[in-house]
């Protein structure tokens, strides 16, 4: 891990466990499957980048809380980027983005499971609420959404 990566998985580390609300929901769902699932990017744009920020982030936590992750979201779409764009054209922007991993080509499953959606920076929560819509769909149990930063 980078020391860079370690600094903020570190404060959101602490961010999360200073969360009375985020300490209840791991303690009261803590006899069920449970697991960090980062935010995926579009293949072209990780392959530029190299990695994914919420992948490193969900995978620092990991660590920490004692919960496995799970690389079961795919981005299908190529959406450009969020930066600048108002709710509605972000809402636009992102529906369609993702879909499951189908279980034979993943090593988890969306389905019976209590996620935590994990990504880098939460704007309006466009990206967040459409993941979480997906694999609402696709059988998760309960989804909620951790962000390092909030524009």
């Amino acid at each position: 891990m980078s020391s860079l990566q370690t600094v903020l998985v570190e404060l959101l580390y602490e961010g999360l466990i200073q969360k009375e609300q985020f300490i209840k929901t791991i303690e009261q769902y803590s006899n069920e499957t449970m697991v960090l699932v980062p935010v995926p990017l579009y293949k072209s744009k990780l392959k530029r980048r190299g990695y994914n920020q919420a992948q490193l982030l969900a995978q620092g936590l990991s660590k920490k809380l004692n919960i496995p992750t799970a690389d079961v979201l795919l981005r299908v779409k190529n959406t450009p980027s969020q930066v600048g764009l108002e709710r509605k054209k972000r809402i636009e922007n992102i529906t369609g983005a993702f879909s499951v991993i189908p279980v034979s080509r993943s090593s988890a499953s969306a389905g019976e499971a209590n996620i935590f959606l994990v990504d880098d920076v939460l704007t309006t929560g466009s990206t967040l609420l459409e993941a979480a819509n997906v694999l609402k769909r696709n059988g998760a149990k309960k989804v909620w959404g951790i962000a390092l930063a909030r524009d």
